[in-house]
């Protein structure tokens, strides 16, 4: 394996690890939408090159070893829904979960 084979390994590795532990905890989360609070975190902390290595793990490999919700946050994101569209989606996702909670207060 050549060394910048090896490096595109670990570097996509580092990145499903980080989005699998991201998925982890919005599945854990009230509000039924982890993988669009994946999908938000993802976008609001990730650098472009993250986000470009995540991408091309996508393309290459078809997201191999990202978890169900993971792999669902990074195909949201490569059909490059803006941070706003996202946050729109993201709301509305939430006022429906309170609305089937019985909390009207939101």
């Amino acid at each position: 394996m050549s060394e910048e084979h090896e490096h595109r390994h670990d570097t996509a590795a580092r990145l499903v690890y980080m989005a699998n532990q991201i998925a982890t905890y919005f599945r854990s989360q009230p509000g039924g939408a982890p993988s669009l609070g994946t999908a938000d975190h993802i976008k609001s902390f990730w650098t472009p090159t993250m986000l470009r290595d995540i991408y091309k793990h996508l393309d290459g490999t078809g997201g191999q070893g990202l978890s169900p919700v993971a792999l669902e946050a990074v195909r949201i994101l490569k059909a490059r829904p803006t941070h706003k569209k996202l946050q729109g989606v993201l709301e509305s996702v939430g006022e429906h979960s309170r609305m089937e909670h019985g909390d009207d207060a939101g």
